[in-house]
């Protein structure tokens, strides 16, 4: 079971791994599949560059997703080097393997962010209805949970090398807009 010490180690190693991109001399990854443990190192010069390119999930366009890296490209006259995603979990719990290889195929490190949301809507002032926190804690999602693990460790690109990602789990949790926000779970209140 996930259970409440596992999620938190979850949370706060994908939160680790993803925070100090390109500012630490190096950062340690909690991956799972055979490359777990591996290191990303920052630049020798400067940072990555990054862009978020919205919210994908299995059924979306992947051409276009790499168009839009183009236009950003030649707008920005700069390579990404990290390409960020996110995948909500309206249609269950799962990645954007497509997108995800799409992006490590097209030479970029993928960056996914997973918001644990039912629904898109935001700014309701309820925790979601089916992804309370309170029960992915408790290992209410264990089973899709390991899937959706398991699923990203197993991911390889055109190369048949496993992908090197960046992941973090319900990012945002400062502000009010998405269900799982801080306010919704204590805001300002510490469980001894």
């Amino acid at each position: 079971m996930f259970g409440k010490t596992r999620l938190h180690s979850f949370i706060l190693g994908m939160g680790v791994f993803m925070s100090g991109i390109g500012l630490a001399e190096e950062i340690a990854s909690v991956g799972v599949g055979e490359r777990s443990g591996l290191k990303v190192r920052a630049p020798d010069k400067g940072a990555y560059h990054s862009a978020f390119l919205g919210t994908l999930d299995n059924t979306s366009d992947i051409p276009d997703l790499m168009r839009r890296v183009a236009r950003f490209e030649e707008a920005s006259q700069r390579q990404l080097q990290v390409i960020t995603i996110q995948s909500n979990w309206v249609q269950g719990i799962d990645i954007p393997s497509a997108a995800l290889i799409a992006i490590y195929d097209s030479g970029r490190i993928p960056f996914l962010r997973i918001l644990p949301l039912s629904d898109t809507q935001q700014n309701l002032g309820t925790p979601d209805p089916i992804y309370d926190l309170r029960k992915i804690a408790k290992g209410g999602f264990d089973a899709e949970l390991s899937r959706m693990l398991q699923k990203l460790g197993q991911l390889k690109g055109k190369d048949g090398q496993s992908l090197p990602l960046i992941v973090v789990f319900g990012p945002e949790v400062n502000g009010k807009w998405y269900r799982y926000n801080g306010l919704q779970y204590g805001g300002g209140r510490s469980d001894q």
